[in-house]
């Protein structure tokens, strides 16, 4: 849990002061937000965060423009199916040259349009992560386009994945030091950013799960078919032990089947979230699975993942948005990962106990031996109700409604 004054930093009367003397809006009555994200169309987490981040911004009484991190371009309204726009391949040291020349070039060019919003943020997703620069060049653009644009500066639901370079750091520490508000993700990266900061930082939790969601899931009654099974292909620096962390997935898988005999036709879903990069993973994995009945599916809409996950008695998850979309529904949900940042995640949440990673592969498969669906799902529930996130996430909510509410717009 934050500490027990970090709600306070919301409430604080700068961000409210700042965000009502931002310039008229252009588009109508409401103020109007600038969000920036990884709206990565093929990553479906990515592409329901998206949607979640336009229903809250709306919620609160706000327009919203959403922006690429990585590509600082434009993302039209309804552009969910497309693509973004990649950047060629280069050396690591020539590409952080070329890619800082290239976001200084296309932030010049959003200036005029985030002249006309009332603030600028940045949502969802481990964007303050450092690999190879990518994400601290585009942040200290953004960053800097607030300053001279005088906007207020919004970090909110982001997480901290990995270590940071020297460089990194600075860029990371410059953007977070101009915020008007920083929220973070998970509590891990609440405590990171903080020491950044030399102040607490407040938990907003994942976008794509809310207190709406909570509180519906108690009353979904769908029919709960079978085991869901997340697989991806693991990211640096983890990716070494892809053989051993498909291995642990199977024999857990054979474990499982072995020990019941009451399973329904198709005992396991093997999924992913949609990444073309995570198929040949997942196909490997429901290939070793198929004498004990296993189905495969490689959803490339959300509704297809969002059926899918709502019709599942359990799913074992790889990434966040594997654990989050799964909860929204009502699911429960175990982790299983070497990365650290869905155990993070999950422990912000109060459902640490239901973290696992490779080295506790025997331990996993023990628990699910005396596991029961029921008292799981109730244990989560409770886990969820009660997390800290909710507090900090109403009181960023309330004092956006406040300015959209009464700011002379």
């Amino acid at each position: 849990m934050y500490p027990d004054h970090a709600p306070l930093l919301i409430r604080s009367p700068e961000l409210q002061r700042r965000l009502a003397s931002a310039l008229p809006s252009a588009r109508g009555d409401r103020p109007e937000v600038a969000v920036f994200a990884e709206w990565n169309a093929a990553d479906l987490g990515e592409r329901a965060i998206h949607h979640e981040v336009l229903r809250f911004f709306s919620g609160c009484g706000w327009q919203t423009s959403t922006y690429g991190l990585g590509t600082l371009a434009p993302r039209p309204a309804g552009s969910g199916k497309d693509a973004l726009a990649t950047e060629p391949e280069h050396s690591p040291s020539t590409s952080q040259t070329l890619r800082e020349v290239r976001q200084g070039y296309r932030m010049v060019r959003l200036l005029r349009p985030l002249s006309r919003v009332q603030a600028v943020a940045v949502g969802g997703g481990a964007l303050l992560s450092d690999v190879n620069l990518h994400f601290p060049q585009s942040l200290a653009m953004v960053a800097e386009a607030a300053r001279l644009l005088a906007k207020p500066l919004l970090c909110l639901g982001c997480s901290a994945d990995g270590p940071w370079s020297t460089r990194g750091s600075e860029r990371i520490a410059g953007f977070l030091d101009t915020c008007t508000l920083v929220a973070a993700r998970d509590q891990v990266t609440a405590d990171r950013i903080g020491s950044l900061l030399g102040k607490p930082v407040p938990v907003f939790g994942d976008f794509c799960l809310t207190e709406n969601h909570v509180v519906r899931a108690g009353c979904l009654n769908y029919p709960r078919l079978a085991l869901g099974i997340n697989v991806c292909q693991l990211p640096a620096p983890w990716n070494a032990s892809q053989q051993r962390y498909e291995d642990t997935l199977v024999a857990l898988g054979l474990h499982l089947a072995q020990s019941s005999s009451d399973r329904p036709q198709r005992a396991f879903r093997v999924f992913t979230t949609g990444a073309p990069e995570d198929d040949d993973a997942a196909r490997r994995v429901a290939a070793r699975l198929d004498p004990v009945n296993s189905e495969l599916h490689l959803p490339r809409e959300l509704d297809q993942l969002t059926d899918l996950l709502r019709t599942s008695a359990l799913v074992i998850a790889a990434s966040v948005h594997a654990a989050v979309l799964p909860l929204a529904e009502g699911v429960p949900v175990v982790g299983f990962s070497p990365a650290p940042n869905l155990h993070d995640f999950l422990s912000t949440m109060g459902l640490k106990e239901y973290s696992f990673n490779l080295e506790d592969s025997a331990r996993l498969a023990h628990w699910f031996t005396g596991a029961r669906r029921e008292t799981i799902l109730a244990a989560q529930r409770r886990a969820l109700v009660g997390a800290p996130v909710w507090l900090a996430r109403a009181q960023i909510r309330s004092t956006l409604e406040s300015v959209a509410r009464y700011a002379p717009f």
